[in-house]
């Protein structure tokens, strides 16, 4: 892969940070990443920092060194090279490590570099960050300042013309957050997925969110990345089907360029403990989204309150007994119409999902009861057969 040319190009309402591309495997002949035109002069044209960490996976799947014609940082090269490229070799045999040619090397320039940013979604992860970063946070130079909204493709097929909409249904959504407290929230499109395989948002994530936040590293000095697991789950896990699985204590880091930290925040907490700090924040109780099903207007913008990510979340505030407190977004009557089986599948993923085993083990601590392996398989078999001939019936 060949990158070349990066500039910045204009349309009425939005600037694009855009490179030439040659490949073999993409009939694309430009990456980009946009913004707001009021954000502009927060994109990093001077390195090709955040295009280098974003061709580098797809890369080393169709096996094609990468050429770049420009600059990059010296210490995200060398890092880059002789670290991480392995690593993806050792978690994907079938991949090839490539060879990177740059022309130089030279740190970015830094234009009043004081944002401190974090992404937001509105889910537990990233308002536990909120609370401890920002609400929290007394030192200046580590408080969060800016949040940030990256569509990147977590929101599913870039060909779908809803695909797009229903991002920034979920940007609009959360911006009620930023707004009330006062954050500026910058909403970024790329068209990376162009060059990526849809499952890749998840297999390849740490890249993805690296080369995002890369693109405003002319204005960031430090970012807050959310992390999702326990030190301690990640060390647990049997098998590693995700970069992030085993590289997120690390990789961050690693991959940090010159005058900017890139951190791993959350780990250090297990998500019941991330549940509990946001029972006594008011602004969660109105705003928290974790659901993924994909419909806020079916909702009401209430979660579907059904579905895993919504169940994991309500099994802790039921425990704690503050499920009232967020009945603003989530239906109680419906999570506590089937919180049965969301205990029975946790008891059965027991072994092999972390977030099953803390939220029964929680559950069972706090006293819900909760069941035991004959009697989870009986109340599953019961609610599948169900289900079954509803179906048929239809």
């Amino acid at each position: 892969m060949k990158l070349s040319n990066i500039r910045i190009e204009d349309t009425e309402t939005h600037s694009y940070l855009t490179v030439d591309i040659e490949c073999g495997f993409s009939t694309s002949k430009s990456l980009w990443f946009s913004v707001s035109e009021n954000y502009k002069n927060w994109l990093t044209n001077d390195v090709y920092d955040a295009f280098m960490i974003a061709a580098v996976w797809p890369c080393m799947c169709y096996k094609e060194d990468i050429i770049i014609e420009g600059y990059v940082s010296k210490k995200l090269y060398k890092n880059l090279t002789s670290y991480v490229i392995p690593l993806i070799k050792s978690l994907r045999p079938d991949y090839e490590c490539i060879d990177i040619k740059v022309k130089g090397f030279k740190c970015a320039y830094k234009d009043n570099s004081d944002k401190v940013g974090t992404g937001f979604s509105g889910g537990v992860d990233s308002f536990s960050t909120l609370i401890n970063k920002f609400e929290k946070e007394e030192d200046i130079e580590y408080k969060i300042n800016t949040l940030f909204f990256f569509h990147i493709g977590q929101y599913g097929n870039i060909n779908n013309k809803n695909t797009e909409a229903n991002a920034l249904k979920h940007y609009k959504s959360s911006k009620r957050y930023a707004d009330e407290v006062r954050l500026p929230y910058v909403y970024m499109n790329s068209n990376m997925f162009e060059f990526y395989r849809p499952e890749w948002e998840y297999d390849a994530g740490p890249l993805c969110r690296i080369a995002s936040i890369l693109v405003f590293q002319r204005k960031l000095c430090r970012y807050y990345v959310s992390g999702s697991y326990h030190y301690q789950q990640i060390k647990d896990f049997e098998t590693y089907h995700h970069l992030d699985d085993i590289a997120d204590p690390f990789i961050y880091i690693m991959l940090s360029p010159e005058n900017l930290d890139i951190i791993l925040d959350g780990s250090q907490y297990y998500r019941y403990e991330k549940t509990k700090l946001l029972v006594e924040y008011e602004p969660a109780q109105r705003y928290l989204e974790v659901c993924v099903s994909g419909n806020l207007d079916k909702y009401n913008r209430k979660n579907c309150s059904v579905c895993h990510k919504c169940n994991r979340t309500l099994i802790v505030l039921d425990a704690s007994g503050k499920l009232d407190l967020f009945s603003n977004v989530f239906d109680i009557d419906k999570y506590k119409a089937q919180r049965d089986i969301y205990l029975s599948v946790s008891k059965m993923q027991y072994h092999k999902n972390p977030f099953a085993k803390e939220n029964y083990d929680y559950a069972k601590s706090h006293g819900i009861k909760v069941p035991n392996k004959f009697q989870a398989t009986i109340t599953l078999f019961i609610y599948r057969f169900r289900n079954l001939i509803k179906r048929i019936t239809k």
